[in-house]
C-alpha cells in the first residue's frame, strides 16, 4: 500500500530521524474500508488519496449473524472481476444473496481481496460490525 514520507511515529508521537510525526489516520495515502448494510449489501470504499490496484479475481464478501457463538444467518457473494484501479472516492456496492429469514444475533461483514503493493499482490481481509 502507499508509503508515508519519513518514519512512522514511535511511542509518544515522536518520529524517527526526520523530526516530524506522520499521521496516517488523518490523511491516509491508501485506505480501503468496508461498509455493511445488512441483510444483503456491502460496499468497498477507497478513502485514501493515492490510486490503488485492487484484485477482485476471487473477491469473497459475506455477512454472518451469530448469537452466543452459533451462526444464525449468512449472506454472501463470490465475484471474479479481475482488477480495478481505485482512485480517491472510488466505491463498489456488492449485492449479496440474502438469508431466507431475518436472522437473530449480531451481523459481522467481511471482504477478502488483494491489493498490489510495489508489484506484489498482498491478500487483505476486512471485517466490520455494522452499527445497530
Amino acid at each position: 500500500m502507499g508509503r508515508a514520507a519519513g518514519r512512522v511515529p514511535r511511542r509518544g508521537g515522536r518520529a524517527g530521524r526526520t523530526g516530524r510525526a506522520v499521521t496516517l489516520v488523518a490523511d491516509p495515502p491508501a485506505a480501503v474500508t468496508l461498509v455493511a448494510d445488512p441483510p444483503a449489501h456491502v460496499r468497498l470504499e477507497h478513502r485514501g488519496r493515492e490510486r490503488l490496484e485492487l484484485g477482485f479475481g476471487a473477491l469473497v464478501t459475506t455477512i454472518r449473524w451469530t448469537d452466543h457463538g452459533a451462526e444464525t444467518g449468512y449472506a454472501g457473494a463470490r465475484l471474479r472481476e479481475g482488477t480495478v484501479m481505485a482512485g480517491s472516492g472510488w466505491s463498489r456496492v456488492i449485492e449479496l444473496d440474502p438469508p431466507a429469514a431475518a436472522p437473530d444475533g449480531e451481523p459481522v461483514a467481511t471482504a477478502s481481496f488483494s491489493v498490489r503493493d510495489a508489484g506484489v499482490w498482498v491478500p487483505v481481509t476486512l471485517e466490520v460490525r455494522p452499527p445497530a
